[in-house]
């Protein structure tokens, strides 16, 4: 339990980390770019400036890093940031507005159209192009005759992830419970997948919809977020019982698909911590822990929408009125509540009830009480959350009525505007 321990730290030094995932398609056909080509995944990556160098695997370029950024590859060519931790949030506003603009400017002089939403609006599972990467043939090879929501989660979603930090293991509790709580209202809100195949959606979260499909061993929120049982030690018990994936030994993934990590334990005389860490991240639940939590539940959305949503989560770790604030809110309601908030969401997105109260009126209220603990700064950031919030929609609601007006199927061009909480199209 070292790695949770000791990921503790004093709340003057939390720091706060954004990941994101975009789509990069062809404008012509609305297809994901392939691996290799003029104009392809690639390619992307060595138009990135100089100052960020080369990830190799097996000779081939799968990512690239400059300090503490990353920038990966998801397996179906999904365009990955993975930020810096940031002290600030005038430091995240211009650190991920940075690498963004340099990302338009490699669309612009390849030609290709960055696509941030939730779910893939033009292809199906079987026709989704894979990443040359090793750990992915791995989890590929696991899932391809059983499980087809795993499938299209790889290679079909784009979500925005939010990195933060913990005092202890009595603040991570009491985090764990009020993120995982969030996470259907956060999920609601920022629903961004209601189009596919260049149509509607037969439900308005279709990312959400794979999530509560996928794997059950490592995805979801167990109960133990939510009931006052949550340790260290038992998130690590959780662990030890979820199948492995893989471990690397010099720079080789070999597959252990077919055995948890306890198993693991008891039958190898190789067994190294870097096992474990590796293993900690192939677990998905919708709030993860790590030496820091991170929180999963939204779909990919617009910058705006990016670095709001990390002002309200960094809000949420380090304002104790906040955290305390929300904690009284949620704390009427059972685990049951939050099983079937899940479930609604992906018909009735924002109109989903937790126990009893919208999920729209939980987000209002939410912002309401982050806002009046922020400086004019961090309001000024999180102005794109507490709009949607205000409003009581979500992109995709938002998009899905816009495009309603008009006859399937509809064009990339037409899916990819967007409009405000006000109906405006952008």
């Amino acid at each position: 339990m070292d790695t949770f321990f000791g990921g503790g730290r004093p709340p003057e030094r939390f720091q706060v980390g954004v990941e994101f995932e975009r789509f990069a398609l062809s404008p012509k056909t609305g297809f994901p770019l392939p691996y290799d080509g003029e104009v392809s995944v690639r390619s992307i990556l060595k138009h990135f400036s100089p100052q960020w160098t080369p990830i190799l695997d097996d000779h081939r370029w799968i990512g690239l890093k400059r300090g503490q950024d990353a920038i990966t590859l998801e397996p179906g060519g999904q365009v990955e940031l993975s930020s810096r931790a940031y002290s600030t949030v005038e430091e995240m506003d211009q650190g991920l507005r940075d690498v963004h603009g340099e990302m338009k400017t490699i669309s612009n002089t390849l030609g290709f159209q960055w696509a941030d939403v939730g779910f893939l609006p033009s292809i199906s599972v079987e026709e989704a192009s894979w990443m040359p990467k090793s750990r992915y043939k791995i989890m590929r090879q696991k899932y391809e005759t059983r499980d087809r929501a795993f499938l299209e989660m790889m290679t079909m979603t784009a979500s925005i992830q939010v990195n933060f930090d913990y005092q202890d293991e009595q603040d991570a509790k009491r985090k764990m419970f009020v993120s995982s709580m969030l996470g259907p209202v956060v999920a609601a809100l920022y629903s961004n997948s209601s189009v596919e195949k260049f149509r509607a959606s037969k439900v308005l979260g279709r990312r959400q919809s794979i999530w509560m499909h996928s794997d059950p061993d490592r995805t979801g929120t167990p109960a133990f977020f939510v009931d006052g049982s949550f340790s260290f030690e038992r998130y690590m018990e959780y662990a030890l019982d979820v199948p492995m994936y893989f471990i690397v030994r010099d720079g080789s993934y070999h597959d252990r698909t077919h055995q948890t990590f306890r198993e693991y334990l008891s039958s190898s005389d190789d067994v190294q911590l870097g096992d474990w860490d590796l293993h900690l991240t192939t677990l998905f639940p919708d709030v993860r822990l790590k030496n820091h939590l991170e929180v999963r539940t939204a779909d990919q959305n617009s910058i705006d929408l990016a670095v709001a949503l990390g002002v309200f989560w960094f809000q949420i770790s380090r304002s104790e009125d906040l955290l305390s604030a929300l904690e009284e809110h949620f704390s009427a309601f059972a685990y049951s509540d939050l099983m079937r908030a899940y479930d609604e969401l992906i018909h009735k997105g924002l109109h989903a009830e937790l126990g009893g109260v919208t999920l729209a009126s939980h987000a209002k209220t939410a912002a309401e009480k982050a806002i009046h603990t922020m400086d004019s700064k961090e309001q000024e950031c999180f102005l794109p959350f507490f709009d949607l919030a205000q409003a009581g929609t979500s992109p995709g609601e938002m998009r899905k009525k816009r495009l309603s007006a008009s006859a399937e199927p509809w064009t990339l061009a037409d899916i990819l505007k967007e409009s405000d909480p006000r109906g405006k199209t952008l």
